[in-house]
Protein backbone atom coordinates (compact mmCIF):
# COMPACT_ATOMS: atom_id res chain seq x y z
CA UNK A 1 0.00 0.00 0.00
CA UNK A 2 1.29 3.50 -0.92
CA UNK A 3 0.46 6.74 1.53
CA UNK A 4 -0.60 9.41 -0.49
CA UNK A 5 -1.41 12.70 0.24
CA UNK A 6 -3.87 15.26 -1.57
CA UNK A 7 -3.75 18.86 -1.04
CA UNK A 8 -7.05 21.05 -2.46
CA UNK A 9 -5.18 24.53 -3.40
CA UNK A 10 -8.34 26.14 -4.98
CA UNK A 11 -10.98 27.65 -3.24
CA UNK A 12 -14.18 25.14 -4.39
CA UNK A 13 -15.03 22.02 -2.78
CA UNK A 14 -13.55 19.07 -4.92
CA UNK A 15 -14.02 15.25 -4.55
CA UNK A 16 -11.23 12.52 -5.03
CA UNK A 17 -11.71 9.64 -6.17
CA UNK A 18 -9.21 6.47 -5.93
CA UNK A 19 -9.93 3.49 -7.93
CA UNK A 20 -7.69 0.62 -7.61
CA UNK A 21 -6.84 -3.22 -8.19
CA UNK A 22 -9.67 -5.88 -6.99
CA UNK A 23 -12.53 -3.33 -6.50
CA UNK A 24 -10.72 -0.46 -4.11
CA UNK A 25 -12.24 2.48 -4.23
CA UNK A 26 -12.14 5.54 -1.88
CA UNK A 27 -14.17 8.49 -2.24
CA UNK A 28 -13.84 11.76 -0.40
CA UNK A 29 -15.45 15.42 -0.08
CA UNK A 30 -12.25 17.39 0.18
CA UNK A 31 -12.85 21.39 1.45
CA UNK A 32 -10.77 24.48 -0.28
CA UNK A 33 -7.00 23.89 1.17
CA UNK A 34 -7.92 20.64 3.55
CA UNK A 35 -5.62 18.13 2.81
CA UNK A 36 -6.44 14.34 3.12
CA UNK A 37 -3.51 11.38 3.20
CA UNK A 38 -4.94 7.70 2.60
CA UNK A 39 -3.09 4.38 1.82
CA UNK A 40 -4.29 2.85 -1.55
CA UNK A 41 -2.45 0.44 -3.77
CA UNK A 42 0.25 1.95 -6.08
CA UNK A 43 -1.47 1.10 -8.71
CA UNK A 44 -4.48 2.86 -8.53
CA UNK A 45 -5.88 5.80 -9.94
CA UNK A 46 -7.14 9.39 -8.85
CA UNK A 47 -9.88 11.07 -10.27
CA UNK A 48 -10.32 14.82 -9.27
CA UNK A 49 -13.87 16.02 -9.84
CA UNK A 50 -15.81 19.52 -8.99
CA UNK A 51 -19.85 20.24 -9.17
CA UNK A 52 -20.79 22.94 -12.25
CA UNK A 53 -23.85 24.37 -13.85
CA UNK A 54 -23.80 21.41 -16.56
CA UNK A 55 -23.47 18.51 -13.39
CA UNK A 56 -19.87 16.75 -12.27
CA UNK A 57 -17.02 17.51 -14.45
CA UNK A 58 -13.69 16.02 -14.44
CA UNK A 59 -10.90 18.26 -13.58
CA UNK A 60 -7.96 15.84 -13.41
CA UNK A 61 -6.98 12.21 -13.42
CA UNK A 62 -3.39 11.47 -12.23
CA UNK A 63 -1.90 7.99 -11.22
CA UNK A 64 -1.91 7.69 -7.16
CA UNK A 65 2.15 7.44 -7.53
CA UNK A 66 2.01 11.03 -8.14
CA UNK A 67 1.19 12.09 -5.01
CA UNK A 68 2.69 9.15 -3.01
CA UNK A 69 4.56 10.19 0.26
CA UNK A 70 5.53 6.61 1.26
CA UNK A 71 5.96 3.34 -0.10
CA UNK A 72 5.46 0.49 1.80
CA UNK A 73 4.34 -2.44 0.41
CA UNK A 74 3.42 -4.05 3.74
CA UNK A 75 1.96 -1.13 5.12
CA UNK A 76 -1.75 -1.73 6.03
CA UNK A 77 -4.07 1.74 6.77
CA UNK A 78 -4.78 1.38 10.61
CA UNK A 79 -7.85 2.85 12.01
CA UNK A 80 -9.68 4.31 14.91
CA UNK A 81 -12.18 1.39 14.87
CA UNK A 82 -9.13 -1.38 14.69
CA UNK A 83 -6.90 0.74 17.88
CA UNK A 84 -10.54 0.36 20.35
CA UNK A 85 -11.16 -3.19 19.11
CA UNK A 86 -7.75 -3.76 20.84
CA UNK A 87 -8.11 -2.12 23.24
CA UNK A 88 -11.78 -3.57 24.14
CA UNK A 89 -10.20 -7.22 23.75
CA UNK A 90 -7.54 -6.36 26.91
CA UNK A 91 -10.09 -5.00 28.94
CA UNK A 92 -7.99 -1.73 29.35
CA UNK A 93 -10.62 1.32 30.23
CA UNK A 94 -11.18 3.43 27.08
CA UNK A 95 -9.78 7.17 28.14
CA UNK A 96 -8.99 9.94 26.29
CA UNK A 97 -5.37 10.10 25.85
CA UNK A 98 -5.71 13.71 27.58
CA UNK A 99 -7.73 12.32 30.18
CA UNK A 100 -5.93 9.22 31.43
CA UNK A 101 -5.44 9.17 34.49
CA UNK A 102 -1.87 9.21 36.19
CA UNK A 103 -0.89 6.76 38.96
CA UNK A 104 1.01 8.44 41.54
CA UNK A 105 4.55 6.71 42.45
Amino acid sequence: MALCEFRNVSGRMVILRCVGPEAFFQEKVIFPFEAWQWFCPPESRVDIWSHSLTGADLIESFPAEDVAISRDPDAMPCSREAELAGLISTGEPLYPLEAKPVLAA
